[in-house]
C-alpha cells in the first residue's frame, strides 16, 4: 500500500471517529443485505433490504446508494421507472441506454443506481423495491427453462453528523 493510500486510510478512520458522540462506544458499521424476487412470470420486483448496525447510534442520518447490475435476461424499464419516480414510490438512475425491446441473447447488462428508503418496519432499517422484468431468450428444445442470477450490489453508504459526513462504501 503506498503513502497516500495509507494518509487516506487515516483521514478517512479519523473522520469515521471524530463523527461518534463523546463517550460512545467507536466501532465499525456492520451490514445484513436481504435480496428476494417477488410476483411470478416476466413483471417482478427485486426487494433489497439492508440492516445497519453498530454505527447508526452514531450519526444523525444516512442515505444508501445501491450500485445495481442489470443481467442481460433482466431490464428495468427507464419509462414505468420515470413513472413510478413521478409518485415518489422510487428513486432510480439509469445512466445508459435500456433497449426494452430487445431478447436476452442481443443485450447487455445494464446499470441502475437505486436510493434506498428507510424502512418504517425496522430501526436502521433501509428497503428498495424496484420492478424488473424478464427478456425472451432463445428458444430451446433441451431447457425449458432459464436461470437469471442477479449479483449483489454494490452500496455506498453516507452519513452525517452535524456538519461531519462520512461515506462508506462497499462491495
Amino acid at each position: 500500500m503506498s503513502e497516500l493510500q495509507v494518509t487516506v486510510v487515516s483521514i478517512f478512520l479519523i473522520s469515521i471517529l471524530s463523527a461518534s458522540t463523546a463517550g460512545a462506544e467507536k466501532s465499525c458499521p456492520q451490514l445484513k443485505v436481504e435480496r428476494e424476487i417477488l410476483k411470478n412470470g416476466f413483471h417482478r420486483d427485486l426487494v433489497t433490504r439492508v440492516h445497519v448496525q453498530g454505527f447508526t447510534e452514531q450519526v444523525d442520518s444516512c442515505r444508501i446508494l445501491l450500485n445495481e447490475t442489470i443481467p442481460s435476461g433482466l431490464f428495468m424499464d427507464p419509462y414505468q421507472i420515470s413513472s413510478l419516480q413521478e409518485h415518489n414510490h422510487v428513486e432510480v438512475i439509469m445512466p445508459s441506454f435500456v433497449d426494452v425491446e430487445a431478447p436476452e441473447y442481443l443485450s447487455k447488462e445494464h446499470t441502475a443506481l437505486v436510493y434506498m428508503k428507510p424502512d418504517e418496519a425496522c430501526k436502521h432499517c433501509y428497503i428498495s423495491i424496484v420492478p424488473v422484468h424478464a427478456r425472451y431468450h432463445r428458444p430451446s428444445a433441451e431447457a425449458p427453462e432459464v436461470s437469471i442470477l442477479v449479483g449483489s450490489p454494490q452500496l455506498l453508504i453516507r452519513c452525517s453528523k452535524g456538519d461531519a459526513i462520512v461515506v462508506l462504501y462497499w462491495v
